[in-house]
């Protein structure tokens, strides 16, 4: 199945003499990637790639924290940098340069960048978020926009909105149901509403609902205030901002159920324990992370002024994906990103091969390599093996990984269980006891 282009993706980029990299060089990338994965072994270089990316997008001053220069000045460093560009209005996609001859060409690209420390920190100012790109190329921990506050405000201004359509429609359907002898043309009743757009678009909303939900019953269930009140509170459309990002999160932290507002706090109800809801900061440190960072990426990618989180754009670098997640949300991660960000790229390193498994189709895995003669290498692998019908162990010990044996070496090899899923493995262990044991009878 063919995939569409996204708006912004990795071309071709060439580095020489920065960190490491002597002289590296990939092109072609595709315009339909959504990942590119980066494997190695520590200190191969990975960081230094993404660094090296990262300038080529961005340029090698942080034009957000006073101009810092991105490397050391004692390097003769050459970056070039292209991407592939899909035009809104005509969906054609063209190559063009974002670096190049040491001048930036293109500086539309919204972008974000996050180093592996990525634990939320409480209590800091606003006016610490400034640079898009800063925790990649220091060692000190991401300071992550919070967007539990942008949360609360979106619930509330729907609710605002909700209750001054609830209040206006409840009144005109009640003054006709009496006035009609509860015979209601909710057409008739829309039409007063034209002139106000924000709770003609919301009624508009309900109108096929309350057609095809509450018509057909006896009118005189509606009759009742609190009833009709309690049946429009309940009613929520799915262009809403907040449910779209709360469905965003929920789905991504796996055990939780609900995110809601009570009381202005910002809730959050798991699923092994929904009697008792939570704050932010008392939820698990994996559920933290993940809040805090994909919060601080839709923030950094516009989210405040875009309408749906499928709408953003851009381009995010990641160094070690993995870190701090169970080997579940590994394999998760990168799908549940594409499904609800599909107009951004990621480009990532990481040490597992769980995220690799399940990657969106059309995804790069690039392994970097590092040798005395021929400093930081890249070699493509997405181009020679098929990722995506292989086991962890498999990929493990592909070439992307290098592993040359994954069994214990305290085992023997005629030990070790072979099954695909551990179920199996544990009904063939009971299956040869069984045997054993018969066979022990007969002789016997």
């Amino acid at each position: 199945m063919e995939k569409h282009n996204l708006p912004f993706t990795l071309k071709e980029f060439y580095i020489e003499n920065f960190q490491g990299i002597k002289s590296l060089h990939i092109k072609e990338l595709p315009p339909n990637a959504n990942w590119i994965f980066l494997t190695g072994e520590n200190g191969y270089g990975k960081t230094s790639i993404l660094r090296g990316i990262t300038i080529g997008l961005n340029g090698p001053k942080d034009l957000n924290d006073s101009d810092k220069l991105l490397w050391s000045k004692e390097e003769i460093t050459k970056i070039e940098l292209a991407i592939n560009h899909r035009n809104k209005n005509n969906g054609d996609t063209k190559v063009r340069w974002v670096y190049k001859d040491n001048k930036v060409k293109y500086s539309t690209i919204p972008l974000a960048a996050y180093g592996p420390i990525r634990i939320p920190i409480d209590n800091v100012s606003s006016n610490n978020f400034k640079s898009n790109i800063k925790s990649l190329f220091t060692t000190e921990p991401d300071l992550l926009y919070p967007i539990e506050e942008d949360l609360k405000d979106l619930y509330n201004e729907r609710l605002s909105k909700e209750k001054g359509a609830i209040n206006d429609y409840y009144k005109i359907i009640i003054s006709d149901m009496v006035n009609n002898n509860f015979k209601i043309n909710l057409n008739e009743i829309l039409s007063k509403f034209k002139d106000n757009d924000l709770i003609y678009s919301y009624i508009s909303k309900v109108n096929i609902q309350l057609k095809e939900e509450v018509l057909k019953d006896p009118i005189d269930k509606i009759s009742d205030p609190d009833d009709f009140q309690n049946y429009l509170n309940n009613y929520s459309y799915p262009d809403d901002k907040f449910e779209l990002i709360s469905k965003f999160l929920v789905e991504l932290m796996d055990n939780i159920l609900e995110i809601k507002v009570d009381n202005k706090n910002l809730i959050f109800i798991e699923k092994n324990d929904p009697k008792t809801p939570k704050k932010s900061n008392q939820l698990a440190s994996g559920n933290r992370m993940l809040l805090s960072w994909v919060g601080d990426m839709l923030y950094r990618l516009g989210i405040d002024r875009i309408s749906k989180p499928k709408d953003v754009e851009g381009i995010v670098i990641i160094d070690e994906l993995d870190l701090h997640l169970h080997p579940k949300w590994q394999f998760r991660l990168p799908k549940i990103l594409s499904k609800y960000l599909p107009n951004v790229q990621f480009i990532a390193s990481t040490h597992s091969p769980l995220p690799l498994i399940d990657a969106p189709e059309n995804s790069v895995f690039l392994k970097v390599n590092r040798s005395i003669e021929n400093g930081i290498t890249l070699d493509r692998w997405d181009n020679k093996i098929e990722i995506n019908k292989l086991l962890p162990n498999s990929i493990l010990t592909s070439p992307l990984f290098d592993l040359d044996n994954i069994s214990s070496t305290q085992t023997h090899i005629s030990e070790i269980s072979t099954e695909d899923e551990f179920e199996e493995a544990i009904y063939n262990k009971v299956l040869k006891r069984k045997i054993q044991e018969l066979n022990k009878q007969i002789n016997d």
